[in-house]
């Protein structure tokens, strides 16, 4: 008997297999089981959104890559994958939404390269034509397009240039390191039995030390149905910031790598990682003033540089002291996280140090900067609490500068609405020198040449009342729409430099043994690897076999009209070669 062509050979012998009513269901069961590939209908180049930075004095590529939860997901006919199925082992074989480059800047604000070949922009709102609502936030990775680039800047440093003047109160310009899997837990095995196989190439693998369970995929776990699992990591914010704050924090963990825990059944997951963490913050430390004013113009970009220093100066040492400096013009503001700073902050605003004491303290810390951490950018902004946590106080700065991130339209009459508590917590603050940006005050705009003005909080209302200080444009009038979407919040990050000891390159992740089960054996290697491998094997075998046996030339011939008479490869029966001899 004869086959089509190797380019039309599978497509023909699977359409013919599945014209036999009897072969149809055990076929289909077979493409059940190894059906989860990566995005066919887009597929993404790894490595069309590419930055250079500086690696131990070296020039280096990177590339850019959105986090999955941004991405579409959907079946093999297009459909989303959460209108035909919310089963796990379904959703696990849907495909995550490759992206071209330039669907990074139009549909979610992500801009490589701009405004140089050494920059990142991430605009907080973007209008995509083609979706129903604009995109809100993003959160971006670098990777070296063979996994997400680690980096172990123990008793190194990592550097870069960032501009916040667009980012108002009531937002967080993120750029952090997590202890993510460098691969995106590729090739790991979900409780389905489903195969991971987009791994980082689709952004999966998020953690950090606050152990989000709001992950549609949760590392090696697949589908995380009903929030049932939180992904945990240490994490270094490096720098997390809006016009009116800054903050560097460390958030060490119980394991100085990534882990899973079932929010199911432990409702302490949290308690895996420090999620308060030890941080230096300039509105916390050094008043309502904000002492950024006193060093940088936030309104202009600037440097961020941090460096992790050890006892004995090398990477092999142990962490004590986190120092950054903050500088533009020539001048430098500089802070220092230690383990006895972060005592004495916590012997001030709480009763206990859990940094110290429970999660230990720098040197768990720089353990995991030794191993290898992920960098993070993102561009967020905080509903709930109107980011007062960063603030380190509740405060009323995101009254006057922040557009409601739920909704796409609303009436500025109800944004602009100061009631009696809001000034009761301004009022709560301990009045002093205000040090802010020129337009939120005009009448005092002679006073801002030196950026000191002297006031009482309780008057603070009349002046709001004379203008609108609002980032979101539009609201000129009481009864105007103000469209977030339009406003350009946005933060750039530029000229990124490391200093440090290049971890070993991992493998990709391969499946780890149930909590009761194998253990040092190998058994689930053989149940979760070999296994599938060789029933592969055979399904392939099976498929050949009775492609050859079953299908009849009449098959081909048909095969032969739709492709305009290619030539075919001849498939002999073996049959006919028996009978030959």
């Amino acid at each position: 008997m004869a086959f089509g062509p190797a380019d039309v050979g599978a497509t023909f012998c699977v359409r013919c297999l599945l014209a036999r009513p009897m072969l149809r269901p055990w076929l289909l069961l077979a493409a059940a089981a190894l059906a989860q590939q990566v995005d066919p209908l887009g597929d993404e180049d790894t490595k069309n959104a590419g930055i250079r930075i500086s690696v131990n004095g070296h020039d280096t590529a990177q590339f850019v890559m959105l986090d999955s939860r941004w991405r579409y997901l959907y079946t093999v006919d297009g459909k989303s994958c959460a209108s035909v199925s919310t089963d796990p082992g379904d959703m696990e074989r849907c495909y995550l939404q490759g992206l071209k480059a330039s669907r990074y800047s139009d549909s979610y604000g992500v801009f490589v390269g701009s405004p140089n070949n050494r920059a990142v922009t991430l605009r907080y709102a973007t209008k995509d034509p083609d979706a129903p609502t604009p995109n809100y936030g993003s959160r971006v990775y670098l990777t070296d397009g063979e996994g997400y680039t680690q980096f172990a800047p123990l008793s190194g440093e990592i550097s870069f240039d960032i501009d916040i003047s667009k980012v108002p109160a009531g937002m967080n310009a993120a750029v952090y390191l997590v202890s993510m899997d460098t691969y995106g837990n590729m090739n790991s095995i979900s409780n389905s039995g489903v195969m991971n196989v987009a791994g980082w190439r689709r952004g999966l693998g998020y953690c950090d030390a606050q152990c989000p369970t709001d992950l549609r995929f949760v590392q090696d776990k697949g589908f995380n149905q009903n929030n049932h699992y939180a992904s945990c990591c240490p994490e270094m914010d490096l720098f997390e910031a809006n016009r009116f704050v800054s903050a560097m924090t460390a958030h060490p963990c119980k394991l100085t790598s990534e882990s899973v825990c079932d929010a199911s059944k432990n409702k302490k997951c949290k308690a895996e990682c420090d999620s308060n963490g030890a941080d230096v913050n300039t509105f916390r430390e050094y008043g309502p003033g904000h002492a950024l004013f006193n060093n940088v113009d936030v309104m202009l970009p600037f440097t961020v540089t941090t460096r992790f220093i050890t006892d004995n100066g090398y990477a092999n040492g142990t962490l004590v002291e986190i120092e950054q400096e903050l500088i533009q013009n020539g001048r430098a503001f500089k802070t220092s996280l230690t383990d006895q700073g972060a005592a004495d902050t916590a012997e001030k605003f709480r009763s206990t140090n859990p940094f110290g004491q429970v999660y230990g303290g720098l040197a768990q810390m720089g353990k995991s900067l030794r191993a290898g951490m992920v960098l993070v950018i993102a561009l967020w902004s905080d509903a709930g609490a109107n980011m007062n946590w960063l603030l380190g106080i509740n405060h009323l700065l995101h009254w006057l500068d922040s557009c409601d991130a739920n909704k796409t339209e609303y009436e500025c009459e109800k944004h602009a609405k100061f009631d009696d508590i809001v000034w009761e917590q301004a009022q709560s603050v301990k009045p002093g020198i205000w040090r802010g940006p020129v337009d939120y005050y005009p009448d005092f705009a002679e006073s801002f040449e030196t950026k000191d003005v002297a006031f009482n909080y309780a008057g603070i209302p009349l002046q709001i009342k004379r203008q609108v200080a609002f980032s979101c444009r539009g609201c000129e009038t009481k009864d105007a729409p103000c469209d977030c979407a339009s406003v350009p919040y946005a933060f750039t990050v530029s000229n990124i430099e490391v200093t440090h000891q290049p971890p070993r390159k991992q493998k990709p992740t391969k499946p780890s043994p149930s909590p009761g089960g194998g253990g040092g054996d190998g058994s689930h290697l053989v149940m979760q690897i070999l296994v599938p491998m060789g029933i592969a094997l055979a399904v392939a075998a099976c498929l050949a076999f009775l492609c050859c046996y079953v299908c009849s030339e009449d098959d081909v011939e048909n095969v032969r009209v739709r492709r305009r008479r290619k030539k075919l490869v001849k498939c002999q029966d073996t049959s006919e070669s028996s009978s030959d001899s």
